[in-house]
């Protein structure tokens, strides 16, 4: 998810907009190296989603969902008496499960896709005095969808519920839309774990997804049919730095450059390493470009930092491991590709292009990417606008799922408990998370942990399913922690495989609680625990989108940050001779981070 996006309103000045802490709508302005203060705001533009943007002539049309998950626009317009820039608050739509992708289609038409009631893909379109009726073009998806315009109408992409990556070709409006699979592990295609992104060069259409392996995979159109998918890898590979593998957890961020043309909205153009020479390319790819042409593909790894790979007529440079551009990123970001005026009009000159993304210190950063060759690096290099002001942004899907508290009324063992816990975290297609923790000797009484002994932070988009789980395991042998631990993990993932495959997954009720305690014990059977050792407390939150989160936030959540606090009891009798019955009380939360 893009936490801010940046529009271009000319050659070197583009628009950023943006939710603040309170998750108002701001918008602000670069002119070279200045962000200029933030422009009146529209009131009640409170958004459960980050806004999006297009622009035409002197308007800025920004969309957004709102708490009522209604679908609400506002329009700036620079060239307006100050103080009455801004239009008031329309509604576009209502019962909305995503953000809307909004395509600019002619001077003053904009068209709208965006999720619906069931999740199905919804359309209208703005004339520029009025907006049409929506129609439906079906289907049922966990990610907003993705939307390339055409001289005859629209590709669309997105993420299945199975998530599988599906695709409309020039569907034209009032027509029927005919999704098909764009691949889906059958033949090694990856499962999205990301939304798709989409991009078109003069010769072929190009698909990018974030798969569940943490790769980076793409996908080739020419005309005739797809390619197979293609992986280009992690950020870096273990074997490359005798460490762990740095994978990628943001979707793709493409950008297309074609000769005499510069794209917007997606990446830069001739973006290359941070330092040293340009690196060898790798061999071809399976299609053809034109020479001239390239892609610069961005995604945000699991150490934080932006990394970047580019294809052209040659292969992907560099052909190993990514180049990292540094940074400590919150979210994908957001970036726009200019040039400045040629010396010579016969001339296509090197793209410039400026790229902003929120941090993880929850404030907003812009860097540069000049084409110019250095003495470090012959094809360019980025630069920080350090000196450019930072504002605060908020992600509202972004939250920390934790055990809070666990209050014990009776213990297991006599005398002392060594307990040891395990969480793990699983939001729609991305790897399942999991942290432990030995709590050491627990007595009875109330026992309060920070949220990283037993949490997670999440971004849930509005359309994609989550669980959170928790056991609690009472273990005095310390050689068999390890093996409980990986029972556990191995037993939730197998859980999670049946639960989101499913068209109708179970009741929420039915994971909580003894439900998942039976589950569970079942699992850790192997475990050879002796005397008053075994499972004695589990329980879980499990929502079918994250929409539900949103839902039980704002309706049961209290405090600032927002906070749902739950819990769960598990007591059990008939405990073995020489133990006792247990009785333990553990509250959960989620936090709006």
């Amino acid at each position: 998810m893009h936490g801010a996006a940046l529009v271009s309103t000319g050659r070197t000045t583009q628009d950023v907009i943006w939710l603040d802490n309170d998750f108002t709508v701001n918008l602000g302005g670069f002119s070279d190296q200045t962000l200029n203060e933030a422009r009146e705001l529209p009131v009640g533009s409170t958004l459960i989603t980050p806004p999006v943007a297009v622009v035409s002539g002197n308007l800025v049309h920004a969309f957004g969902v709102g708490p009522d998950h209604g679908l609400y626009h506002w329009v700036y317009n620079s060239a307006a008496r100050f103080g009455s820039r801004w239009s008031p608050q329309e509604m576009v739509g209502i019962n909305i499960w995503s953000p809307p992708a909004a395509v600019l289609t002619g001077s003053n038409q904009i068209d709208l896709f965006c999720l619906g009631p069931e999740r199905g893909m919804l359309h209208t379109r703005w004339n520029g005095s009025k907006w049409s009726t929506w129609e439906q073009l079906g289907g049922a998806f966990s990610s907003l969808p993705v939307v390339l315009p055409s001289t005859t109408g629209f590709d669309i992409f997105a993420r299945g519920l199975d998530f599988m990556v599906y695709h409309v070709t020039n569907w034209k409006p009032g027509g029927p839309a005919d999704w098909q699979l764009l691949g889906g592990g059958l033949f090694g295609e990856p499962v999205a774990a990301s939304a798709p992104a989409a991009v078109r060069l003069t010769t072929a259409t190009l698909v990018f997804v974030t798969g569940a392996d943490g790769g980076i995979w793409y996908s080739a159109f020419e005309g005739k049919l797809w390619r197979a998918w293609i992986s280009i890898g992690p950020a870096q590979h273990a074997a490359s730095v005798g460490k762990d593998a740095v994978t990628f957890i943001s979707e793709p961020v493409p950008v297309p450059h074609m000769s005499g043309d510069l794209s917007t909205g997606g990446g830069g153009t001739e973006a290359g390493p941070t330092t040293g020479a340009n690196p060898a390319p790798s061999q071809p790819p399976p299609f053809s470009i034109a020479s001239g042409e390239h892609v610069d593909v961005f995604a945000v790894g699991s150490d934080n930092a932006l990394w970047q790979k580019r294809l052209d007529h040659d292969g992907w440079h560099p052909s190993g491991d990514w180049s990292s551009l540094g940074g400590s990123f919150a979210c994908a970001p957001s970036v726009v590709a200019w040039a400045p005026r040629p010396a010579i009009t016969t001339q296509t000159p090197p793209a410039h292009f400026s790229l902003v993304g929120p941090q993880t210190d929850n404030t907003i950063h812009r860097w540069n990417f000049d084409p110019t060759p250095t003495p470090l690096s012959s094809v360019g290099t980025w630069s920080a606008d350090d000196n450019v002001s930072h504002p605060t942004f908020r992600l509202p899907t972004r939250y920390t799922f934790a055990v809070e508290n666990i209050h014990i009324d009776n213990i297991r063992s006599p005398s002392s408990d060594t307990d040891l816990g395990v969480a793990t975290l699983k939001i729609g297609g991305w790897p399942l998370r999991s942290v432990n923790f030995n709590f050491g000797d627990l007595s009875n009484g109330d026992h309060i942990y920070d949220w990283d002994r037993l949490g997670f932070i999440g971004t849930v988009e509005l359309c994609e399913p989550v669980l959170y789980t928790y056991s609690i395991v009472n273990s005095n042998n310390p050689g068999v922690e390890q093996a409980i631990v990986t029972m556990t993990v191995k037993g939730i993932e197998d859980l999670i495989n049946d639960l989101f495959k499913s068209v109708m997954p179970p009741p929420l009720g039915s994971l909580y609680g003894a439900g998942l305690f039976a589950w569970l014990g079942d699992k850790l059977l192997s475990i050879a625990f002796g005397g008053c050792d075994g499972l004695v407390a589990a329980g879980s939150m499990m929502y079918l989108t994250g929409r539900d989160v949103q839902e039980q936030m704002l309706h049961q959540g209290s405090g600032m940050p927002r906070q749902f606090l739950t819990s769960t009891r598990t007591e059990l009798g008939d405990p073995p001779t020489t133990c006792q019955n247990s009785n333990y009380l553990v509250f959960t939360s989620i936090t709006q981070t």
